[in-house]
C-alpha cells in the first residue's frame, strides 16, 4: 500500500516547495475504506489490528482533499469464504449514502 500511495502522490497533490502540499482532489470525491484481519472481535479492536492501515490510508486521502464516507473493518476472517450479513448491510447503508 505504501508503494501505491508513494505513486500516487503526484495524482492527488501539488507540490508547494517546502509548504503544505496542495490536495488536487476534490472534496466531493470520497472514499471507503475496506480492511480485514484474522483476529476475532473484540481482540482486533483491542489490540488495533487495523489501525495503523486505517490512519495511514485517512492521512493520504485527506491530504489529497477527499472526504471519508465510511470505514469497515471486517474481523475473524481465517478460512471463511463469505461476509456476515452484518458487514453486507453496512457496506449497503455507506453505498446508500454515496
Amino acid at each position: 500500500m505504501k508503494n501505491l500511495f508513494d505513486r500516487m502522490v503526484s495524482y492527488t497533490m501539488e507540490d508547494t516547495k517546502g509548504k503544505f502540499p496542495k490536495p488536487l482532489c476534490s472534496k466531493n470525491q470520497g472514499y471507503v475504506l475496506i480492511t480485514a484481519c484474522n483476529t476475532p472481535f473484540p481482540f482486533s479492536f483491542l489490540c488495533k489490528q487495523s489501525q495503523g492501515t486505517i490512519n495511514a490510508m485517512n492521512e493520504f486521502f485527506k491530504t489529497s482533499g477527499m472526504k471519508k464516507k465510511g470505514v469497515i473493518t471486517i474481523t475473524n476472517t481465517f478460512g471463511k469464504k463469505c461476509v456476515s450479513k452484518a458487514v453486507l448491510n453496512k457496506i449497503k447503508k455507506i453505498s446508500n449514502s454515496l
